[in-house]
This record gives C-alpha cells, structure tokens and sequence, in this order.
C-alpha cells in the first residue's frame, strides 16, 4: 500500500495577530505617557498620599463612591513621586491591552465555539474604539479598565464551573471574587450580572431549550445584588444630587446609542444635521445592519454583542447625571466590549463569496484606524489642553520649598475645535473648585509647594477655534510681588502658551545698572540667546519716590539691527504690564522676563528705558557713574541666536 505523502502543517497565524494587536494599542495610546497629572488625578493623588492599606478600605467618605481599589493606584503613583504620572499611564495601557487579549477567550467562551476571524476583529476594534480614549489616556478612567478586566476574568471562571463535571466550587470561589474585585473598582462592575445572563441566553438559543442550571446566573446575580444593598449603607461622603426624570434618561440613552454607532455618526458628523437626528439616523442604519446578521452565521456574535452592550450602559443611563455623562466617554469603556462585537458580526456578515474575507478585513481595518486616528488626535488636544498644568509642575519644581508660585489664567476647561460626537461636550477638564495649584505640582513632581492660581478677564475673541474658561481667585496685583515665579497662560489660535514672565527676589544688589528720574532703577539684567531672537530677564527695584510714578510710565524693550532698523518690541510695565513701576514693592526686587523674536538679525543691540506713553517722552537715565545715557537708553550688543535654546 503506497504511503500517502505528508502535507505540511500551515504556520499559525495567531502570534502574529496577538502581536499586531499589542502593537496597535501601544502605537496607539503611546502619546499618552507624556500627559501630566490634572483634574480628578491631580486631587486624588493628594488625597490618598498619606493612606495605609487599611485606609483605602475604611476612609469611605470622599467622593461619593466607594472605590477602593480606584484610590488604590492613586496611592501607589504618590509613594513613587515623580514617576507617578507615568506609572499610571502605564498601568493604563496595560490594563487596555490586556482587556483586548482577554476579548480572545472571553469571546469564544461565552459564543460557546471557536469563531477566529470573529474574535480577533472583536478585540481590534475594541482596542481602537475612540470612545476608549478617555479611559486609557488618563488615569482617572483606570477604574473602568480595572472593572472589565475583572468582569472578563469572572465570566471565564463561570464559563469553566458551568462546564465543569466535576468541583466546581474553585470556579465559583475564583469568578465571585473577581466579581467582587470589580465591584471594588468602579460600580460598573455590577453589569457581571447581566453579562452571566447573557451567557445562559446564548447558550438557551443554541439548545433551544432554558436547562435548569442556566439558573446559575442568579448566583452572580443574588452576589451583585447583595453587593449593590451593602453599597447603599457605605458612608461615601459628599455627591451630586441625582433626580431620576425620563427625559434626562433618554438623553443618556441616546449618548450610549452614539457610542454604539460610532463609525456611522463619524462618518455623518460633516452634515450638520442636529446632534439627535444624527444619532437616530445612524442607530437606523445600524439596527439595519443588525438585521441581517441576526439571519446570518453571526447570528450569536450580534445576539451577544447587542446584550452586553445593553447591560453595560444600563447603569450610566439609570443612575449617573446627564452632564456627567456628556463629559465622561469612560463610563462606556464596558460597554465598548459589546459595541466591537455588534460591528465585527455586523462586518463579518457581509455576503460578498469571492472577496468576503478581503472585504470584511477591509472594513474592520478602516473602523479600527479611524478609530486610532481619532484617540491619536484626542491626546495631542489633551496635550496642548494640559500646557499650562505641565508648566506648572516644572515651575514649581524649580521653587524652594518655602517659596510661592503664581499661575494666572490657567483653564478650568478647553473645548475642541471640531466637534465630531455632537451628544458629548468633547473637551478637556483641567481644574475644578476642589483641585488645589498644589496638587498639580504634588500629583506631577512628587513635591510639596505652594501654588496660587489667579484669573482675570481676557478680551473677546471671535475667530479663536475653541471655547476655554480659566480658572482660579480674581487677580490682586499685591500676590506679584509674594510670588518667587509668575507664569501666565496664552490663548493662541492653535495652542495654548504658558510663560514664565518674572517673580520677585529677596536678592539685591547693592548697586544699580541704571537710575531713572522719579525713583525706580534697573538693577541689574541678563540675556539668554534662543532659537528665534533672545529671552531678556530685567531685574527693577522700587523706592519711596517711585511710588509717585504715574501709570502711564512703560519701559521700552527693543532690538535694533546693524544699520538702526526695529526689529522687535516688547514695551509695557513689568510682568507684562500687571505691575505698574508705582507699586513696585521695597522691600524686593521684581524680575521681568521678556522675549524678542528676531530671526535673521545680524550685529542686534538691546535698547532698555522708560518713558511716559501718554507723553511719549524718554525719563532720564544715569548708569552706576551717575553719567546720563545718551538716548536715555541702556544699549547692550545681542549675541547671536542659539538654536539648541526654544525660546520659553
């Protein structure tokens, strides 16, 4: 009998796509290491810093909730310092790439069968969806990630007691713990039920027939219960006031509809249509899709998808506040699992016999990249959102511990130029009334200091791209001359720029560089080359005489080339004109930080003095000889730019 000739086994193609997975989340999310601590992370860095083990468990009344393991990470980033923001952001795509993973054995067990090409375009687009980008790109959505993790990790150790013949009491021990792990991290985790629910329904429809051990639901679901009645006698301290109506309701209902057919609403959000009809017409669309798969071979993936996906934003409909809801696309990070289930049925469904596998491959990959476009272009907002708070982390590192900083007009919140999921206020919060100018430096650097944040109005102006609101007390020009550093935040039209631009030093020279006429002087000053010009620190110093000195006095601060032509200007009072030379104090000096751009400038000098801008006219100026300077200016020869120095 001839032997039969030996075919080779086909490579398998699995590790590949585990680690194109892995390298799409981290490809994905990596701009996210650099984003500092704000917000809710900021404040909940302080308030944990000093917290034992214990203390997470029984210091309930925070913040309204009871979340153990959610102050749990906040503790650890305070005991490492510094390296705390990146630890967290760490952790994050972590836990959201091991999320995507779990989607590989959370899928197939719960479908009760292997469906490959259905599992992995779960877990791709589940990585990429762009309603995720909130939870993983800053930590305060870790509890949400944390939440599913432990429900998927549940629903395995169900899987397996339910199949299991024979102990099944370790499977039972293993999934209610890690149910109640989930509880400890974010109440979301109270959807394992209906996640167990929608086990048995699966598993009914493929029998078709409800076996009475599909009962055993109700054990996860009797624990989640009991759980939730214990939750409600937990003292958790101060919350929003929440009044259930059914009109608030259904506007949730319709944000978690948007984020069911994200792609659809992506695609619309050009039209202009109203931000409901935009929805409605999308989750038509889709529940037309929906259709057909649920009368295809995805018949289950849809079926399952669609339950999860109800389930998981079952809580944020019922019982979180509406506005809430709007700012926070995280409380859908569960429910994202569902929602790349419904699209990866939906997709795989299409009849298409000679080219389903190209077609269908083509799709996902174009709903999985516009969705990694989109959490791409989201943390480069949060980015430049957060300027003003990484500014100040570095200022404050840089102070003593008994000096002060001041941050004028850093934001409260700023909006995005372009609105593309019209149900949420897409944005970013970067301060609230409870978060202290101190915990942004603590959160960030690890450091103890002591941080004012001040505002005042800013004009108009109708052709900025996004909204802001800055945050802080109204501005008192005294807190300028208490505070070591001052930065101010810019609103510019694609950024926003915050500037160190001087502070007060107990440190005076005896001798001044150049007395003017009615008391004030400059002491001394300092020029640093940059890429595009020259930052010029001017240290003055008040007197008694000078506090007769009208409001109009300015100093002129201008770069003149070779052959006497301007070419930069930075005029004004000191620390951009927030302190007029009248109120210099006496008893310290006030450095002014300013920056002349000049580019291409050859054989430049610095031309420094004061004149009365009402008047026009130069105030008299002696250098250290008490000689007069002719043009009643200090003139100094600029070096040449350096471009290795960005101009700060």
């Amino acid at each position: 009998m001839e032997a039969k000739p030996r075919t080779r086994a086909r490579p398998s193609t699995t590790p590949l796509l585990i680690a194109g997975l892995i390298a799409a989340v981290v490809v994905t999310y990596w701009p996210s290491l650099a984003l500092p601590l704000s917000f809710d992370d900021a404040w909940s860095v302080r308030l944990v810093r000093h917290f034992t083990l214990l203390d997470l468990f029984t210091q309930t009344q925070n913040f309204g909730y009871y979340r153990p393991l959610y102050l749990a990470y906040y503790r650890l980033a305070a005991a490492v310092g510094a390296a705390g923001p990146l630890l967290l952001h760490t952790l994050c795509i972590i836990t959201h790439t091991a999320n995507a993973l779990l989607l590989l054995r959370f899928t197939p067990a719960m479908l009760g069968r292997r469906a490959d090409r259905m599992v992995f375009a779960t877990a791709f687009l589940f990585a990429l969806n762009p309603f995720a980008v909130q939870a993983v790109a800053l930590p305060a959505g870790l509890n949400h990630l944390l939440a599913l993790l432990f429900i998927q990790m549940a629903m395995l150790c169900y899987a397996r007691a339910r199949a299991s013949v024979g102990r099944r009491g370790p499977w039972w021990g293993a999934c209610l713990g890690l149910c109640a792990c989930a509880f400890l991290a974010n109440e979301i985790g109270l959807s394992v039920a209906g996640f167990a629910l929608a086990y048995e329904v699966i598993r009914a429809s493929h029998m078709r027939c409800w076996r009475p051990e599909a009962w055993s639901f109700l054990i996860v679901a009797a624990f989640a219960g009991g759980y939730a009645v214990l939750y409600q006698f937990i003292p958790k301290g101060a919350s929003p006031e929440f009044v259930f109506t059914p009109g608030d309701a259904l506007v949730r209902a319709l944000i978690a509809l948007q984020t069911l057919s994200y792609p659809l609403t992506l695609l619309m959000s050009p039209l202009g249509m109203s931000a409901e009809t935009t929805v409605l017409v999308a989750t038509a669309a889709l529940s037309v899709a929906c259709a057909l798969a649920l009368r295809s071979p995805m018949r289950d993936a849809a079926l399952l998808g669609l339950m999860l996906f109800a389930v998981a934003v079952a809580l944020p409909i019922l019982r979180l506040p509406t506005g809430y809801v709007q700012n926070a696309p995280r409380v859908f990070y569960v429910s994202n699992a569902g929602t790349a289930m419904v699209w990866a049925a939906v997709v795989l469904a299409l009849r298409a016999p000679r080219f389903q596998a190209i077609l269908a491959g083509s799709v996902v990959a174009a709903i999985g990249l516009a969705g990694a476009w989109h959490a791409r272009d989201q943390q480069a907002f949060l980015g430049r959102a957060n300027e003003p708070v990484e500014a100040i982390a570095a200022a404050g590192a840089q102070l003593a511990p008994h000096e002060r900083l001041l941050a004028i007009n850093a934001p409260r919140w700023v909006a995005v130029p372009t609105r593309r999921f019209p149900m949420f206020y897409e944005g970013a919060i970067v301060l609230a009334d409870y978060v202290e100018g101190s915990d942004l430096v603590l959160a960030n650097t690890g450091l103890d200091r002591d941080v004012w944040l001040t505002q005042f109005a800013l004009p108009g102006d109708p052709s900025q791209p996004y909204a802001f609101q800055t945050f802080g007390q109204p501005f008192d020009p005294t807190q300028l001359t208490d505070a070591a550093r001052v930065l101010q935040t810019r609103y510019l039209s694609n950024e926003l720029r915050t500037d160190w631009i001087g502070g007060a030093v107990a440190q005076r020279p005896a001798q001044a560089a150049v007395r003017f006429a009615g008391g004030a002087a400059l002491v001394q000053h300092h020029v640093q080359p940059c890429r595009d010009g020259w930052i010029v620190a001017l240290q003055w110093r008040g007197s008694s005489a000078a506090s007769d000195m009208p409001s109009t006095i300015s100093a002129f601060v201008q770069v003149l080339d070779a052959g006497g032509t301007k070419r930069a200007q930075d005029d004004g009072a000191p620390l951009r004109g927030l302190l007029p030379f009248g109120q210099l104090p006496l008893d310290r000096d006030i450095v002014d930080r300013r920056m002349l751009a000049a580019p291409g400038a050859s054989g430049a000098a610095l031309y420094v003095g004061l004149y009365d801008y009402a008047t026009g006219e130069r105030l008299p100026a002696t250098d250290v000889r008490g000689e007069r300077l002719a043009g009643d200016a200090l003139v100094l020869p600029l070096p040449s730019p350096d471009p290795g120095v960005t101009c700060r």
